[in-house]
């Protein structure tokens, strides 16, 4: 009888879990991959909502459209408790009966415990917040007698794609002028 694994989570951590194994194990497991979400969001291209080149559904791909072909089952489900002894994950909707189980959640974001951070930040993690910085910086925008100050906490790979695009963003509502002389 084949070993059923489950997989929580559906970020490319879980992808990647999902169809190794399956290339790896074949027929010998059964894999089920459950995620709260209908689709996997394509996040590397998060950081271009913001700026408008492109909308969160060319970044969403359904979960079963990439799992089905690979006989990969899919379960739109959040687990909310966890029987190790038993091998059963309590989802909102069903039990999930499992030999493997693999959790890859996800991440939350960390203000480290910078005071006001929390407070007058946006995230910047899943679709809707990128496109809830776009909606807020185009509000911003719209009154070009007032300057409005933006910083952007931190400088990795995310941290440059999204201040390239809020460059874009500045520059497409005609404000490049009023950034020049630092009013933006």
């Amino acid at each position: 009888m084949a070993s059923h694994i489950v997989i929580i989570g559906g970020g490319f951590g879980g992808l990647e879990a999902a169809f190794s194994l399956k290339e790896l194990l074949g027929p010998l497991c059964m894999i089920t991959l459950a995620d709260r979400n209908a689709y996997h969001f394509f996040i590397p291209s998060i950081h271009e909502i913001m700026s408008g080149k492109i909308s969160i559904e060319s970044i969403r791909i359904p979960f079963p459209a990439m799992l089905g072909p690979a006989g990969i089952r899919f379960a739109q489900d959040e687990m909310i408790s966890l029987n190790k002894e038993q091998g059963e994950g309590g989802c909102r909707s069903r039990t999930l009966k499992y030999d493997y189980l693999i959790i890859g959640a996800g991440a939350e974001n960390n203000v480290f415990g910078i005071p006001g951070a929390e407070e007058f930040s946006y995230c910047f993690r899943r679709p809707d917040d990128a496109a809830r910085i776009r909606s807020e910086v185009g509000r911003l925008l719209e009154n070009p007698v007032s300057a409005c100050r933006m910083v952007l906490a931190g400088g990795g790979t995310e941290g440059v794609e999204a201040a390239g695009e809020l460059l874009d963003l500045i520059k497409g509502e005609g404000r490049e002028d009023d950034m020049k002389r630092g009013a933006v």
